[in-house]
């Protein structure tokens, strides 16, 4: 039987689910800094990727029998870490070298290590199914460097009952 938790006071999570669905670098150091810290704290951690948040996972680019817009999309999202651009004050570029040479000066983080930060403090990852089909991503295309598992909601939604979530 469930506990009840005394008026006034929040109940326990014991599960974080981010939906990461901004493939922007700012967006993603946000989310990637609170899975670690959540799994830092002993919470379950589940990252799902969606929608522009798919490109992050995508490292190599495959153009066989993809349609215009398949194509497109390959093109136009950038894979991994290297190309994210910033939400804010990109400046083609310039912004975010000027964000990554401050994290570096101030010894914070880059977003590969907090990737590989995650994946040490078993940080689950998932993307959607829906997503990859639209964007025409297929596994192949996926990084090799995390774990992921491809899903849909539904899944996902499993996952996260009873626990927090929340979009970034």
């Amino acid at each position: 039987m469930p506990q009840s938790v005394p008026q006034g006071q929040p109940a326990e999570v014991s599960k974080l689910t981010l939906v990461v669905f901004s493939g922007e670098l700012d967006r993603l150091l946000a989310a990637f800094t609170m899975a670690t810290g959540a799994a830092a704290c002993g919470l379950e951690v589940t990252m799902f990727f969606t929608f522009w948040g798919t490109s992050f996972l995508k490292t190599r680019s495959t153009a066989n029998r993809k349609s215009l817009v398949e194509k497109a999309f390959g093109v136009l999202l950038p894979g991994g870490t290297g190309g994210a651009p910033l939400s804010r004050l990109h400046m083609g570029g310039i912004g975010r070298w000027l964000m990554k040479r401050e994290m570096r000066r101030k010894g914070m983080a880059s977003l590969d290590e907090l990737v590989v930060l995650a994946r040490e403090c078993g940080v689950h990852f998932a993307v959607c199914d829906s997503s990859m089909s639209l964007m025409g991503i297929d596994r192949s295309q996926l990084s090799e460097d995390v774990a992921y598992e491809v899903c849909g909601v539904a899944h996902l939604w499993d996952r996260a009952a009873g626990g927090q979530t929340i979009f970034v």
